[in-house]
């Protein structure tokens, strides 16, 4: 949660300001988005708090989310540089961008059920082709969240002739039409009224097969601003269809993993 920095880069960034308006402060290369690996009996997050040194793009790592807060920083001019102390130096040059604070969780499930068979999920009997419940993000920030997410999965054996595909209408041989739906929610039991079928909604993310070309982060959810203490929540949850091949039979170790990346961002 929020964001850290290192104390020493920093008054080292001062310093430069005091001694010479004219010097451009140099940023290092922005990190790479996290990604999350997600299998399909147990999803686990992964992520790891860092700490950035940029001054002009502050980043955050939660598990399993990527947070940005963003200053781009305006140097005095020479002549009202010496009218300007550290702390004023400090709000030039780091802005008044919102903390972002997201709560992501770092377990979950999916079950892939291509024969239909009766199945007992969150209390629920379902014979759906992907049973799912829904993952709950919580967002603590004092401001509105822009969500982008992607999605890639594979199977977990080489040996598995498993693949997901981006089309519902012709799955053949062992293929999986996953995608996630992401909702505003009330309170973190995650409860949605959920669509119920894909119609290429802008809140409806296709898990794309790892060997295609790359899946790019896509605009998800507009994730409202907390309310000074009480935190506000989304969830998304797995929906989809499993073809049943003419030759063959699914097996037990014909399982799946599914990899999310999330960023968050102010709106």
């Amino acid at each position: 949660e929020g964001f850290a920095t290192d104390d020493g880069d920093d008054a080292a960034i001062l310093a430069g300001v005091l001694e010479d308006a004219d010097e451009e402060t140099e940023t290092e290369d922005e990190p790479e988005t996290v990604e999350e690996t997600v299998a399909a009996s147990d999803m686990k997050m992964l992520g790891e708090p860092v700490a950035a040194d940029a001054p002009e793009t502050v980043e955050a790592f939660a598990t399993g989310a990527v947070m940005t807060v963003s200053a781009a920083p305006v140097l005095p001019d020479e002549d009202e540089e010496a009218e300007e102390d550290e702390d004023e130096l400090c709000a030039v040059l780091f802005g008044e961008s919102p903390v972002i604070s997201v709560e992501v969780p770092n377990s979950g499930s999916i079950i892939v059920n291509p024969y239909r068979i009766k199945v007992t999920s969150a209390g629920e009997e379902t014979q759906d082709a992907i049973v799912s419940e829904p993952i709950v993000l919580i967002n603590r920030s004092q401001a509105d969240l822009t969500v982008k997410a992607s999605a890639i999965g594979w199977a977990t054996s080489d040996a598995s002739e498993v693949r997901f595909v981006g089309d519902e209408d012709n799955l053949r041989n062992k293929d999986l039409f996953v995608y996630y739906e992401f909702r505003n929610v009330s309170d973190a039991g995650g409860e949605a009224a959920w669509s119920g079928s894909y119609d290429g909604a802008s809140n409806q993310l296709v898990v794309r097969n790892r060997s295609d070309a790359a899946s790019p982060l896509s605009e998800v959810l507009t994730f409202p601003a907390a309310d000074g203490d009480s935190p506000t929540y989304a969830a998304l949850r797995a929906f989809g269809s499993a073809s049943v091949p003419d030759k063959g039979r699914w097996k037990a170790d014909d399982t799946v993993n599914i990899r999310l990346s999330f960023t968050f961002t102010p709106a």
